[in-house]
């Protein structure tokens, strides 16, 4: 007899499973993929982020570069944030997704893989970590997402800072962003997204125009910009529970999900009801997730001028320094709350 059915063996339903089986729970983790790995993102991740994930599996020996700051591109602006100590660590998504299903399976999970679930649910409760796109969502009628990120990435290799991720914000880059991020060794993935109907193909060569260079091995993905109306509910026999990118627990600016996915996760492998659920990640993180949606229609709002201007702002009153000191890649809420304690940085927002 199965407690519960994940569908997908991402990090996030690897998590969902770890903790289900902890709380004594039997759990079949279903992966249309061969194996775990294979996602199209980029593996970059914060520090403080991880280091919550420690809890239920280890990722180390996945990391292939640590992050010391960004140089971030307002259009023909620029600033730099840079700290002592690393602030995000880059991946091998392959293998950071490959070390938390073995987790879930040294657990006690059953993971099964080459196996798409549509309707054939093997337990009354379902935990669907199954995407952006996904099928347990469209099976179960749930609300659909109406935003989404259309990125594109690729690898190069060139001689920039290999401590410093580059961020593009640009009309170039409708609704999203740019970036290009070191993995080592003189390799960097770059990437973009744009806000769908846009193309991204089209975005991705003038990217590639900017930075001077032509990449390799381009791959797409879709990315979710804000969460579902509804999360979970009893429907029919079933009790289904969205986590991750399937609920759009992602966060606005960048499209991360995987901490804020995995936290989600978390609550719904340990509470007993989808309405607990619903109101558990809500309460935890929405809010949260509504800031970085703000600081995204800021950006937005901007065409490159405004974009320059606001840069060039930044620069001229030292905002770098202050990022450095109260930035945080997952909460934004508190780089904001600071910022409203000073003036002069207040200006730049108005």
């Amino acid at each position: 007899m199965i407690d519960v059915h994940v569908i997908g063996a991402g990090p996030t339903g690897s998590v969902a499973a770890i903790v289900c089986a902890r709380n004594g729970k039997s759990v079949l983790v279903s992966e249309e993929d061969k194996s775990a790995g294979g996602k199209v993102c980029t593996g970059l991740f914060s520090a403080s982020g991880l280091k919550t994930l420690e809890r239920y599996f280890s990722w180390k020996e996945s990391v292939q570069n640590e992050i010391y700051g960004a140089e971030i591109y307002f259009n023909e602006e620029k600033i730099i944030i840079e700290k002592k100590s690393p602030v995000a660590f880059v991946c091998d998504r392959d293998a950071f997704d490959r070390q938390a299903a073995s987790a879930a399976e040294d657990e006690g999970a059953l993971v099964e893989y080459g196996k798409r679930i549509f309707g054939n649910y093997r337990a009354f409760r379902v935990i669907a970590a199954d995407g952006a796109l996904s099928s347990t969502a469209s099976f179960f009628n749930f609300p659909k997402m109406t935003k989404f990120v259309g990125a594109m990435k690729g690898e190069v290799r060139a001689n920039w800072d290999e401590r410093l991720v580059k961020v593009f914000f640009s009309s170039a880059f409708p609704g999203f962003l740019g970036w290009a991020v070191p993995r080592g060794d003189r390799t960097f993935e770059i990437g973009c997204g744009v806000v769908l109907p846009n193309r991204p193909a089209e975005a991705f060569a003038r990217l590639e125009k900017m930075l001077g260079v032509k990449s390799t091995s381009k791959k797409a993905a879709v990315i979710p910009l804000r969460p579902r109306k509804k999360t979970a509910a009893m429907i029919g026999k079933y009790d289904v529970r969205l986590v991750g990118d399937a609920a759009g627990q992602v966060k606005a600016i960048s499209g991360g999900g995987v901490i804020f996915g995995s936290w989600c996760a978390e609550i719904a492998a340990t509470v007993s009801t989808p309405l607990d659920y619903e109101m558990g990640w809500r309460f935890k993180y929405e809010q949260e997730l509504l800031v970085h949606r703000l600081i995204r229609k800021f950006l937005d709002s901007m065409n490159d001028k405004r974009l320059s201007d606001f840069g060039r702002k930044l620069r001229e009153n030292n905002a770098s320094y202050f990022i450095e000191e109260n930035g945080d890649m997952e909460y934004a809420s508190g780089l904001l709350f600071n910022i409203f304690k000073k003036p002069s940085l207040l200006r730049t927002l108005f």
